[in-house]
């Protein structure tokens, strides 16, 4: 490789209340060409069902050739790539699949022609391998569902004469206890469900005449209940709730290409615009990450969204199957699961692709040297090891509060005590870079998190990761200990392929 030397500089000093200019990058959405792998159910199955518990995958119910239901759930167990087939009480699709740490529920669903509501709940308990069977309160389809501790809420549905429910059904699978209460809004079908530490939230819903705009907000602390309006109406939405936000998309009102933000602790609302059109997608939650499989119900091939929420750069994977309408699961490690679906020419497929990201690269140079928090700090890197996704997320933990840093590049290792005047050492040599345009702050109790684009690394001339190249990535950032001065993280390194 021929590249010229980027020294190390001293950070430029700025006025204002850090001491420095941020530069925050927005990335626009790029197309990639993520790792992907496929597996294959037993049966092509399309308005399947699916969750998860740990590294295990269920797919349950859904309909087949010439619309037929499906009355078994398929179980893929992860650590052992191994699949195996459960028989479920009853024919039906739009189940309501939902898990708590311990459960698997399979709730209601639509049987025949008729479409008529089911009453059945098929129950897997993981701790002794066992399943059992119940009822529901009032028998109903397309539900939302969600799992709140121990307990699991079905918000909604479409019950018996066609009739929309205005209920939740909330049940706890240890003690086979039911109890249901009545929620705001109208009687809907299709409530988008999310939640974090404290708050349930059920957004939406297919209502009459155009849909419901309501969200209903569980305080699961003090089991109050309180309301607030969507900027639109939305049925059949997904949402996930990240660092404090709660982020909306899909729905069948109309609205294919507008995120919806909801800020928990103002309440306040915002939007963005996705780089696909969004109607039935689910959404997943992977830490700082929203991970949206097959987006576009009328795209040939649907790709996969991935928005960094801390950064706004999206990610456009291109899509692997041409079925539509897929539900995906999210196991341990990163692990992400596409079922089934409907293809073009209106038959199901049997074809679940995976894509999996997690943790990447070697850690070295460490422990670094401790910094004003008595601790050192430590980088860790996620993504995918693919030179072509160009993905891979950065985070340095255990730094000062209210500080900023610089993600440093290196095509070499390297040992330099007190580099720059700081108070740690540099860990990398040989042609160095840093990312500028990567200039990053925290908030009082955040990380430094790094975004950057690596087939632009800012080296002279600019060049890109290519597959066979190990790269050597560490952060330098301020701190006063006692005065001003800078540190180090520990260095990761990164082979990719």
């Amino acid at each position: 490789m021929s590249r010229s030397s980027n020294n190390l500089m001293s950070f430029v000093r700025q006025s204002g209340r850090c001491g420095l200019l941020i530069i925050l990058m927005l990335a626009s959405a790029a197309n990639a060409s993520a790792q992907w792998s496929w597996t294959q159910m037993a049966s092509r199955r399309q308005r399947v069902s699916a969750t998860a518990i740990k590294d295990v995958a269920f797919f349950a119910g859904g309909s087949g050739w010439g619309g037929a239901r499906h009355d078994t759930v398929e179980i893929f167990d992860a650590s052992t790539s191994t699949w195996r087939v459960q028989p479920l009480s009853a024919h039906r699709d739009f189940i309501t699949a939902v898990a708590t740490d311990r459960y698997a529920v399979f709730a209601g669903g639509r049987k025949g022609v008729s479409s008529e509501p089911q009453t059945n709940v098929d129950i897997y308990d993981s701790t002794t391998g066992t399943w059992s069977f119940d009822k529901l309160p009032i028998p109903a389809w397309s539900m939302g569902g969600i799992a709140v501790g121990s307990r699991i809420m079905f918000a909604g549905g479409l019950s018996t004469g066609g009739k929309l429910l205005q209920v939740v059904q909330i049940y706890e699978p240890s003690s086979r206890l039911w109890s249901v209460i009545p929620i705001a809004g109208h009687p809907r079908n299709g409530i988008g469900t999310a939640k974090d530490d404290r708050y349930v939230f059920f957004v939406g819903g297919a209502s009459i005449p155009i849909g419901e705009d309501i969200v209903n907000i569980f305080d699961s602390w003090t089991g109050q209940w309180s309301s607030t309006r969507l900027p639109r109406p939305r049925g059949g939405a997904s949402a996930c709730v990240v660092n404090g936000r709660l982020y909306i998309v899909g729905g069948n009102n109309g609205i294919q290409n507008i995120m919806d933000v909801y800020v928990i602790s103002s309440g306040k609302w915002s939007k963005s615009t996705l780089p696909n059109n969004v109607i039935g997608t689910p959404m997943l939650a992977l830490g700082s990450y929203l991970v949206l499989p097959s987006v576009g119900n009328n795209a040939t091939n649907p790709p996969t969204d991935i928005y960094n929420t801390l950064t706004g750069r999206w990610r456009v994977y291109a899509g692997r199957s041409t079925a539509r309408g897929r539900p995906a699961v999210l196991l341990n490690g990163g692990k992400i699961m596409i079922a089934g679906g409907s293809l073009i020419t209106g038959s199901a497929t049997d074809i679940v692709d995976i894509l999996d990201l997690g943790p990447q690269g070697t850690t070295y140079c460490t422990p670094a040297t401790p910094n004003s928090t008595g601790q050192p700090a430590t980088l860790s890197a996620f993504g995918t090891p693919s030179a072509r996704d160009d993905f891979v997320t950065f985070t340095a933990t255990n730094v000062p509060a209210q500080t900023i840093g610089m993600l440093l590049v290196g095509d070499a290792q390297g040992f330099s005590p007190f580099a720059g005047g700081s108070q740690g050492t540099l860990c990398l040599g040989g042609h160095m870079a840093r990312f500028t345009a990567n200039i990053t702050g925290n908030s009082e109790l955040g990380d430094l998190v790094f975004d950057p684009i690596l087939s632009a690394m800012p080296l002279t001339p600019m060049t890109g990761v290519q597959p066979g190249e190990t790269w050597h990535f560490q952060v330098w950032y301020r701190d006063r200990n006692p005065g001003p001065t800078s540190n180090f993280t520990d260095a990761v390194s990164i082979s990719f392929q």
